[in-house]
């Protein structure tokens, strides 16, 4: 694949995202300055629990990735993978009706409606990663930006239109979307109609052996990105989650960015693999991108203090969690595809068991000495540094030269203490200003790496 071929795709999951960034931002508006705080908390308990029914495939999703990376649609034999994704979906059905009849025991709405989206979530799962693995951004883009603006609708409906704080009625409409979406896949591709149902527990084993040492990654991925949520769930009470939440909301909106990189550099490293210069600009030019959008803090601040009062006690939270966007936004779409690529699954999985008990013991030991918001978000951050530094020694053939590893350092501790003292444009102006003081050898390379494709 060209360069120029990877930027098209880049640009189009980039656009979708930033439109999906704009729901996001209005999202992170409207729901904590109209809903109540115990209203929002509980979305946000869904949220963060619905992170892992999407992982209720057991690698058979991570598997389709494997198998058919940097495969073109057309070579992909409709028949044999009908038979697969058949197989996947009765296991999904047969999770759905085991998990919903064991939660209505429960009696726990949320359970109930997050068991109630395991098939179409896992399904979703299936056909997002198809499509990364392919190549076919496009069509990625449309199903990422549906569920961004079906879930920002609903939200509007329901708020403004019926004036409602009952998060129940939010929660079962994020269910239903999850039902639109998987009908639109499902009924937009050739495979369900030549195979429905197909319980071959060969073809399901297979997919598990192949992609169950990934779906361990992720899941420990999502314990990295989720454990200091779930500390402050247990050990603060409801407001406190609340403002942490938000905090992380914001965060994550950022981080959605990332994911043209993530979804469009797996079929350009398989590609490309003997290419190590190439590969090591387009970290570079990651950090530099993950730089320049953490000065978003400036207005999202102004934002918060103006118009959501009540969360303003969330800002020195959510200004640490920024910082870790520039170290977790290169392993998310730059190493975690590496690990992938250079068929690495064990030491993927054996470094993320690693950082997750660092990530464990950290927060515990905020748990027992200070037990506060700040310190969970400080722990949060040293995580990701560890993790970072950790990713690059695993590939040290793409390790970053000395002096841009001093640049990176900098200008993560300049967002810091700038954001923090300062604020509006004063501080969007001096921290760009060190950014591009200190990053102005990557931005020559990428300034020259886009005058040769033009």
């Amino acid at each position: 694949m060209k360069n120029k071929e990877l930027l098209r795709k880049i640009k189009a999951v980039f656009s979708a995202n930033i439109v999906i960034m704009i729901f996001g931002v209005l999202n992170g508006i409207i729901l904590p300055k109209y809903l109540s705080i115990d209203s929002y908390a509980q979305i946000k308990t869904y949220q963060l629990i619905y992170a892992f029914i999407g992982l209720l495939h057991f690698g058979t999703a991570d598997a389709i990735q494997i198998k058919y990376g940097g495969v073109l649609f057309d070579r992909i034999c409709d028949e044999e993978f009908a038979k697969e994704i058949a197989s996947y979906r009765t296991l999904f059905l047969i999770e759905e009706l085991l998990l919903l009849i064991v939660s209505f025991f429960s009696r726990d709405f949320i359970i109930i409606a997050l068991a109630s989206t395991v098939l179409f979530s896992n399904i979703i799962s299936c056909y997002k990663i198809l499509f990364q693995a392919i190549g076919m951004v496009e069509r990625y883009s449309v199903v990422t930006l549906g569920i961004g603006t079906i879930k920002f609708l609903e939200n509007v409906i329901c708020i403004f239109v019926l004036g409602s704080d009952d998060y129940h009625l939010l929660i079962v409409l994020y269910v239903f979307t999850d039902v639109i979406i998987c009908a639109f896949l499902e009924l937009s591709m050739p495979f369900v109609k030549i195979r429905t149902i197909n319980l071959c527990a060969d073809a399901i084993l297979q997919g598990v052996q192949i992609g169950g040492p990934i779906l361990i990654g992720n899941v420990i991925v999502n314990l990295l990105t989720s454990i200091d949520r779930w500390f402050v769930k247990i050990a603060r009470n409801n407001v406190e989650f609340a403002f942490y939440s938000f905090a992380v909301s914001i965060e994550q909106l950022l981080v959605v960015l990332f994911k043209p990189f993530q979804i469009s550099l797996y079929s350009y490293f398989c590609r490309n693999k003997e290419s190590e210069s190439k590969i090591r600009n387009i970290c570079s030019f990651i950090f530099l991108g993950g730089a320049i959008l953490c000065s978003s803090i400036f207005p999202i601040k102004w934002v918060v203090t103006n118009y959501i009062e009540k969360y303003t006690n969330a800002l020195n939270v959510m200004i640490i969690l920024f910082a870790t966007i520039i170290p977790c936004g290169i392993i998310n779409s730059f190493y975690i595809n590496l690990y992938k690529v250079y068929e690495c699954p064990k030491k993927y999985f054996y470094r993320n068991v690693t950082v997750v008990i660092i990530a464990i013991l950290l927060d515990f030991i905020v748990y027992i000495t200070v037990n506060n918001l700040i310190f969970y978000a400080w722990a949060t951050f040293a995580v990701s540094i560890i993790w970072y530094v950790l990713s690059i020694y695993d590939f040290k053939q793409f390790m970053p030269a000395k002096s841009e590893c001093i640049a990176e350092a900098l200008s993560i501790g300049m967002f810091i203490v700038i954001s923090m003292n300062f604020s509006g444009i004063t501080g969007v102006v001096a921290y760009l200003s060190m950014v591009a003081v200190l990053n102005s050898k990557t931005i020559k390379k990428l300034s020259k790496s886009i005058r040769e494709e033009d």
